[in-house]
C-alpha cells in the first residue's frame, strides 16, 4: 500500500496528511489551491514555487470581518515563507481582518515568534498530537514552541488534531498544564486504508482501524471518554476551535452586503475542507457580519 506519497509542498510529512492522503480533499486540492475555506476560517495558500504573497495583489476587502489562515497545505513556519508571515501579520494589523490563524508543527525558535510581538490580531495553534511516529517533528520540540510563545505573551493554543485512538501518547498533556495551558482543542481523524494502510495495520488497533476505515474519509472521534479522563486528570479543558477562533478581539464585523459580495467573489475559487460543505458559505456570512 503506497503511504509514501511524496509531499514536495510540506517538509513536516504528517503520514496522515489531510491534503495528500483523503482522496476527496487531494482532489480538490490538485484542482485549485489557492483558497480554502469551512466553517471556522478562510485559508491563503501558497506553493513554494509561486511569487510570495504582497505579489499577489490580493484586494484586501475580501478579509474584512473575517477569520483568515495562512498556508493550509503546508507549515507556514517553514523558512520559505518567513516574508509571507510577515506581511500576512502586518496585513492583519492594517486591514478589517478579524484575525489572523497560524497553525504549525515546525520547531520555531523564538526569533520566528517575534513576528508576533505587539500584534493583536495574531493568533498561533501549535498542532501537538503524541504521534512522533507519523511525523517529522517531535512532541517535544512542539513543547518549546509551546513554553517560548507563553513567555512571549503570544495568544496561543494546542491543537490535538487528529487524535487516533489506540495511537496518540497523551503523555504530553500535564506538561501543557505545567506550562500554564488552560486549554486544548482536540478533533477526531479521518482514514484512507489505501493510502495509510501499510503504518495503519501495523499501529492502530484492529477493532479502531476498521471503524476509521468504515466512515470513507469522515472526520470522527473515538475515545471521546479516554480523552476527557486524561484532560480531567491533567486540570485541562477541551474546547471547541471554533469557539476559540472566534472568541472576541475587539474587531467589528462588516454588513451583510460587504459580507456577500466578498464570499460571492471567493467561493468558485474555494476548496471547501468541511464535514458540512451544505452550510459553509452562510456559517462564514454569519461570522463576518458579527458584531
Amino acid at each position: 500500500m503506497p503511504d509514501e506519497i511524496i509531499q514536495p509542498g510540506c517538509p513536516i510529512g504528517c503520514k496522515y496528511c489531510m491534503v495528500t492522503h483523503i482522496d476527496a480533499r487531494r482532489n480538490q486540492w490538485e484542482k485549485k489551491h489557492r483558497w480554502g475555506i469551512n466553517k471556522t476560517l478562510l485559508f491563503l495558500n501558497r506553493l513554494p514555487e509561486e511569487p510570495p504573497v504582497k505579489e499577489m495583489k490580493i484586494n484586501q476587502d475580501l478579509f474584512a470581518g473575517e477569520y483568515v489562515g495562512f498556508q493550509g497545505i503546508t507549515d507556514p513556519f517553514w523558512p520559505l515563507f518567513t516574508d509571507d508571515v510577515k506581511y500576512m501579520v502586518e496585513l492583519a494589523h492594517s486591514s478589517r481582518m478579524r484575525k489572523l490563524v497560524l497553525v504549525t508543527k515546525w520547531s520555531m525558535s523564538k526569533k520566528q515568534l517575534d513576528v508576533f510581538q505587539g500584534q493583536q490580531k495574531a493568533v498561533l495553534v501549535v498542532s501537538i498530537t503524541g504521534l512522533d511516529m507519523l511525523e517529522k517533528t517531535t512532541t517535544t520540540e512542539r513543547l518549546k514552541v509551546i513554553e517560548a510563545a507563553l513567555s512571549l505573551g503570544i495568544d496561543i493554543i494546542p491543537l490535538i488534531h487528529p487524535y487516533i485512538h489506540g495511537l496518540s501518547n497523551l503523555s504530553f498533556l500535564p506538561e501543557l498544564a505545567a506550562l500554564g495551558i488552560k486549554e486544548v482543542s482536540v478533533k477526531g481523524f479521518r482514514y484512507n486504508d489505501q493510502w495509510m494502510g501499510n503504518w495503519g495495520r501495523r499501529l492502530i488497533p484492529e477493532i479502531e482501524r476498521l471503524i476509521y476505515s468504515s466512515k470513507q474519509e469522515q472526520e470522527i472521534m473515538l475515545g471521546s471518554e479516554y480523552v476527557a479522563q486524561k484532560l480531567e486528570e491533567s486540570g485541562l479543558i477541551n474546547v471547541s476551535f471554533r469557539e476559540w477562533v472566534h472568541r472576541s478581539n475587539g474587531v467589528g464585523g462588516v454588513s451583510l452586503e460587504e459580507a456577500q459580495s466578498a464570499l460571492d467573489a471567493l467561493m468558485p475559487d474555494c476548496v471547501i475542507s468541511s464535514s458540512d460543505p451544505e452550510n459553509v458559505y452562510q456559517a462564514a456570512i454569519k461570522r463576518r457580519i458579527a458584531s
